[in-house]
């Protein structure tokens, strides 16, 4: 395989990755907080199990493969067209399941009535920033692929 080939295999990794998200997102927000104010610990433990099954199950695998061709074309090409939506996309994802498996760690830690609601503030202010988030990385990745159809 030439390093061309090898460049290109890795970019086409990377959109093909990215846009396996989307549809699974719907999967982490069947998982999210739908309990009642009066839910009780086993309830509240049973969700945070299921959202971190969900990320890890659903989730972790797609986001290290992003990471994986990201690593690799930033090694394989020194074109900016390429480089720069690349690395804001490895950047933005990485941020993106840390932050999904910090919300489930930390509804996993709560203990009591008054967490519940500082968890439930804290991700619902969260989410505005997740959803601005998601739109970078959609915007970063039809930026890669204009670039892609251009050069193709």
């Amino acid at each position: 395989m030439t390093p061309f080939d090898n460049l290109k295999a890795h970019v086409y990794g990377l959109l093909s990755a990215l846009h396996e998200l989307p549809p699974k997102f719907p999967l982490v927000q069947q998982r999210s907080p739908t309990l009642a104010a009066d839910a009780d610990w086993q309830e509240i433990q049973c969700w945070s199990n299921e959202l971190s099954a969900t990320v890890d199950n659903t989730l972790a695998e797609v986001y290290r493969r992003i990471a994986l061709h990201a690593d690799a074309i930033i090694q394989l090409t020194d074109d900016e067209n390429i480089l720069a939506p690349v690395r804001k996309l490895g950047s933005l994802t990485t941020d993106e399941i840390r932050d999904l498996r910090n919300a489930a760690a930390e509804i996993g830690a709560v203990s009591d009535i008054p967490g519940i609601m500082r968890w439930r503030l804290k991700w619902l202010l969260g989410g505005f920033f997740i959803r601005l988030r998601r739109n970078q990385i959609v915007s970063a990745t039809a930026e890669l692929e204009k670039h892609v159809r251009r050069a193709a």
